[in-house]
């Protein structure tokens, strides 16, 4: 059951006038769809928006949290003259990697996050 966007009165989707006002309805039917149809454009972009931030929010943060835990398995410490030296493993520059993708992937996420919001907003 729609209404007529002049004076409110109840009308059925098969009617080309307001049997109250006389105004045409085919404008305002098809004006509607037009608002419907681009709503449901803008959830389907909310949703998409929405899936990519919490993916690439938790791929980052397995990302940082696995280069942390290889960093720490590649150091030991050495003692040089009775003082404690900390060395890292020349391979720990894989977890120092691993740590910017991931953090270049949180921002991927934030960047998501926003376009989420602008499209919210459109609502």
């Amino acid at each position: 059951m729609n209404y007529c966007p002049n004076c409110g009165n109840k009308i059925e989707t098969n009617q080309h006038y307001c049997p109250s006002c006389g105004q045409t309805l085919i404008q305002a039917v098809n004006q509607e769809r037009e608002q419907n149809n681009e709503i449901k454009r803008i959830k389907a972009k909310m949703k998409e928006a929405r899936i990519n931030e919490i993916t690439l929010a938790l791929f980052g943060g397995l990302l940082i949290g696995g280069g942390i835990i290889f960093i720490l398995q590649r150091i030991f410490t050495v003692d040089i003259f009775d003082v404690k030296v900390v060395f890292i493993d020349n391979a720990a520059i894989g977890g120092v990697v691993a740590i910017i993708l991931g953090i270049v992937c949180c921002a991927g996420a934030s960047d998501y996050g926003n376009k989420y919001n602008e499209l919210e907003r459109k609502l």
